[in-house]
């Protein structure tokens, strides 16, 4: 029987990581003020559903935990940021700071690699608001560098933790 746990619990990391991550949107990580209140909703059903999943894994089979690790995901990735009506910088200054507040110990270098060099170009079109190079900008611009750095912080993954495991 004992085998059996370690097995369900190592079956279940993706879905304990990807809980841990859609909960971070409603909590410190995010603003959940950013996002369109449908993707919210879609969010927080896919996570419901997949904590239910979750209490009861010695009974599940690997599809349904696949299955649920996809909604979730998906929830994810489809969260829609609300539109900014006025030519201002907050939404992308909010999530530079959100993302110099992670450490780079806790998460895959291939997603914290491509996250760098979008934060990057977020803090460079942030420090040229004093610049020339802002009479060029266009609420456009800063719309595209929003939906870069915010897709890019979403598709971090953190690294496996051995003490979920037990």
């Amino acid at each position: 029987m004992r085998t059996r746990t370690r097995r369900s619990q190592r079956r279940s990391a993706a879905l304990d990581t990807l809980i841990e991550t859609a909960e971070a949107v409603d909590s410190k990580l995010y603003d959940s003020k950013l996002y369109t209140e449908e993707s919210l909703t879609n969010l927080t059903s896919a996570l419901n559903e997949a904590k239910a999943l979750q209490t009861n894994l010695e009974a599940l089979s690997q599809s349904s935990i696949a299955n649920a690790c996809t909604n979730l995901q998906n929830a994810i990735d489809t969260l829609e940021l609300l539109p900014v009506l006025t030519l201002n910088l907050d939404t992308l200054h909010f999530l530079s700071q959100k993302a110099h507040g992670y450490a780079k110990a806790q998460f895959q270098s291939a997603g914290w690699q491509t996250m760098e060099d979008v934060l990057e170009a977020a803090d460079e079109m942030i420090a040229s608001v004093d610049e020339a190079a802002a009479e060029a900008m266009t609420q456009e611009d800063i719309d595209a560098q929003v939906k870069a750095l915010h897709a890019s912080i979403l598709h971090l993954r953190l690294l496996p933790d051995a003490k979920r495991l037990f």
